[in-house]
């Protein structure tokens, strides 16, 4: 429920949450791995095919709620993404490995999720050259500049 309210916020207000965006950040990066029925293996070969030996499953499975935390967790991270790409600059390297690391997945709604997010993720490394603009950026405007990539944060 507080991972939806804070989806909301970010969606609706970002600049009103600007100050707590890093905190929730470093929380919803924990929690989309958050899967205490299930233990994934360490390797995954691509051309295996998915089966019970990969992982395996605690008793009452069927109960098993926890994708909801994590596909929750993945939609805050989202609208980071989407409202706030500015402050993703120390977590873009965490971000990656930790939504690549969830390519895994075994709930397909919270899969599709992750590959949503890393979409938006990857579109987000694209960013304005603020040098030009200073003014605009210091009153909330958007700076109408040439774009230029800032993939090289991925590299490094």
């Amino acid at each position: 429920m507080s991972l939806t309210t804070f989806e909301s916020f970010l969606k609706r207000c970002p600049r009103d949450i600007t100050d707590y965006v890093q905190d929730i950040m470093q929380r919803v990066i924990e929690l989309i791995s958050y899967d205490p029925n299930y233990v994934y293996s360490q390797k995954v070969e691509s051309d295996e095919e998915w089966s019970d030996s990969e992982g395996s499953f605690s008793q009452g499975d069927d109960d098993d709620s926890s994708w909801k935390v994590r596909r929750a967790a993945v939609r805050v991270i989202d609208a980071i993404i989407k409202s706030r790409p500015e402050m993703l600059a120390p977590f873009y390297t965490i971000l990656v490995d930790k939504l690549c690391s969830r390519f895994v997945e075994r709930e397909e709604n919270v899969k599709l999720d992750i590959f949503s997010t890393f979409s938006s993720l990857l579109r987000s490394i694209i960013v304005g050259d603020t040098s030009q603009d200073a003014d605009a950026m210091d009153m909330g405007m958007p700076s109408l500049v040439r774009m230029k990539s800032s993939a090289y944060e991925l590299t490094e």
